[in-house]
């Protein structure tokens, strides 16, 4: 009987530490979470290794700095990468392609292929009712030629590419990538700049569209080399989540820094269950003893107010004698259409 005691013992202090390895680490960290549109999260452990992001992946930035006896500490958030654009994608620009929804014979990825009965659209492509060339089948094969003059000036070159469902895509007759499964907005791949040509080139798709949506897009661009001076980071020291926070500490130089994201989604509450706010706030002690000179810097991106990085974005200020407020929106907020305006306050944020 004590032996069967003892081993029953062991295996319930094992359990005990494995679930606190486990609680330690989360795949995802909520930081505002209203409902399923304004929703941003931390998608690694530390609060400044990665741009925050929508939960369905898309780039939703927040920005926080802490600057000590002038000092600028990064504690929150990194800056989206910097794209110049070698090959528009229809985000930024319609486009010419040729495609055809029946399986083409021979080559079709090569530079010299004729396509005489192809078809010829503009971009974007897809289902949707914005789409000028409508695809319904469960195939399409895409060409799109474009010449370049040069290719030395490219830093590090990304194909950018959107597609639903599964994609194959080459440049100039070589496959360069392939995916089962949709696209999270558009996506960037790096590649081999080698690979382009001086003069004409042609990169191709053969998207399939297994069922829901259909869409099908692609670009080059030059990942741009880092012309400022990075800032530091400051020393995250722990994270920890409960039911209606989020809670963060860091060492900023002489400095100790709490942020908290708070969201009081309370179900004992409806009238503050349906306020949609989120509260962020900063608490400051000094680890040495000594008077410091503190500064918070908060940034949100306009992406959290629209459905496409391409939607045109109005922003204004209002100020009062103890308050400032900035509001973001779309241009287009049409009647029983998506919508999304998006208000920051001191320490707040709101829909």
């Amino acid at each position: 009987m004590k032996k069967h005691l003892l081993f029953g013992l062991v295996v319930l202090v094992s359990s005990i530490q494995i679930t606190k390895a486990q609680d330690r680490k989360a795949p995802s960290y909520p930081l505002i979470t209203h409902n399923t549109y304004l929703s941003v999260w931390s998608n690694s452990d530390k609060l400044a290794e990665s741009t925050t992001t929508h939960w369905t992946g898309a780039d939703q930035s927040l920005i926080g700095i802490i600057n000590v006896d002038g000092t600028d500490y990064r504690f929150m958030g990194k800056d989206a990468e910097q794209y110049r654009t070698i090959l528009p994608a229809s985000d930024e620009k319609d486009y010419t392609v040729k495609y055809t929804f029946t399986k083409p014979e021979g080559d079709w990825t090569a530079v010299n292929y004729a396509a005489a009965d192809w078809k010829e659209g503009s971009s974007p492509i897809g289902d949707a009712r914005t789409d000028k060339t409508k695809w319904r089948t469960k195939d399409i094969w895409v060409r799109r030629a474009f010449s370049l003059a040069k290719t030395d000036d490219i830093n590090k070159l990304f194909v950018k590419l959107t597609w639903d469902d599964d994609v194959e895509v080459s440049l100039n007759g070589k496959p360069i990538f392939d995916r089962v499964g949709v696209s999270k907005g558009f996506e960037m791949m790096a590649l081999d700049k080698d690979r382009l040509k001086i003069g004409e080139n042609v990169i191709t798709m053969h998207v399939v569209n297994s069922g829901g949506g259909a869409r099908a897009d692609i670009g080059l661009v030059d990942k741009e080399k880092l012309t400022t001076k990075a800032l530091e980071v400051a020393d995250q020291k722990s994270v920890n989540i409960n039911a209606t926070q989020t809670i963060y500490t860091f060492k900023a130089g002489d400095i100790d820094l709490a942020v908290t994201f708070t969201s009081p989604l309370l179900l004992t509450d409806l009238n503050m269950l349906s306020r949609p706010v989120t509260y962020i706030t900063y608490r400051v002690r000094s680890n040495d003893n000594k008077t410091h000179n503190v500064k918070v810097f908060f940034s949100a991106s306009t992406d959290m107010a629209v459905d496409q990085p391409k939607q045109a974005v109005t922003a204004t200020k209002y100020s009062t004698s103890a308050l400032d407020i900035l509001k973001a929106g779309t241009d287009e907020q049409a009647i029983l259409k998506k919508q999304a305006t998006v208000y920051v306050l001191t320490g707040v944020i709101c829909m």
